[in-house]
């Protein structure tokens, strides 16, 4: 189906009169054969470039050009791509991530990985303004860092301009404005909060993302949260640190599968699970969260 904004083409030709309803006026009437012509004319072969159709020598080269191919933190997330963090509530998801943009702003290596620095955009919907100073005046303490960089942007729903609730704009347009190197979304049901209603709605907010990725290079990386655990101690999830399925594990992540599979990197954040044994030796150090990747790469 073809359809031209304010011209009388409305559908393209049928391939057959059994396509379509014969008594349908409406579609017969609408159709204008010189004006198809004229479109097929225009449909030159070296258009196809311009839809970014490649062979696959041409597919490797447009990689290298927008750096697809490059981690901005080693081995965890690469640029210009699309990731989700799914954990359960209470766990620090917002902590961690806020570490990993102070790292990535300063160019300090995050937990181990050396990461490629740049700008980074927090899009805040869960924390308040008091929460997010209190972690970042710790954590850059914990980082050894003076101050915070001055590329590290924060958005917070609690302090939104009157815009945002404006017809037309929303917070995919402060990423639009700033252009960050890594944009971090606390979290994904605050920017679409019907996002978990069916597959539909993921798929949809999901494109919109990347929309927004190809416009201005940015990586995403937005948090998510698990279903809620059952009380009976046989039903419970399985702990990520001794899990040998973890595309299985993220199968916790609330709302429909499109969230993960649709998602380039998925990043999984569960506690640690100690023996009795080991428990003491590991509470004399710092002891974080168990942090897994999966990706389909």
């Amino acid at each position: 189906m073809i359809e031209i904004l304010g011209s009388s083409l409305k559908a393209a030709p049928p391939p057959s009169v059994e396509t379509y309803d014969p008594e349908d006026s409406a579609f017969w009437g609408q159709w204008d054969e010189e004006l198809a012509h004229t479109l097929v004319e225009k449909l030159e072969p070296t258009q196809f470039k311009k839809s970014h159709v490649y062979t696959h020598t041409e597919l490797k080269q447009r990689c290298r050009e927008l750096g697809s191919q490059n981690y901005l933190i080693e081995e965890l997330l690469p640029e210009r791509s699309l990731g989700v963090l799914v954990g359960d509530s209470g766990l620090g998801k917002s902590p961690l991530v806020y570490q990993m943009g102070l790292c990535v702003a300063s160019g300090v290596p995050f937990l181990g990985r050396a990461v490629r620095q740049g700008s980074v955009l927090f899009l805040d919907f869960e924390n308040g303004l008091g929460q997010v100073d209190g972690m970042l005046d710790g954590l850059c303490r914990h980082l050894a860092l003076s101050q915070t960089p001055d590329n590290l942007f924060l958005w917070n729903l609690n302090d939104a301009d009157s815009d945002y609730v404006a017809k037309g704009y929303n917070a995919l347009n402060v990423i639009l404005e700033t252009k960050p190197t890594l944009t971090i979304v606390d979290s994904l049901t605050g920017l679409y909060p019907e996002i978990e209603n069916q597959n539909s709605n993921a798929t949809k907010a999901l494109q919109e993302l990347r929309g927004v990725m190809r416009k201005c290079g940015t990586s995403i990386l937005s948090l998510h949260h698990t279903r809620k655990p059952s009380t009976n101690p046989e039903q419970a999830p399985p702990s990520l640190q001794h899990c040998s399925n973890v595309r299985g594990w993220f199968l916790q992540a609330r709302g429909p599968r499109a969230l993960i599979n649709a998602s380039d990197i998925r990043l999984g954040v569960d506690l640690p699970v100690w023996s009795v044994r080991k428990l003491p030796l590991c509470l004399e150090g710092s002891v974080g969260l168990k942090v897994k990747s999966h990706s389909l790469a």
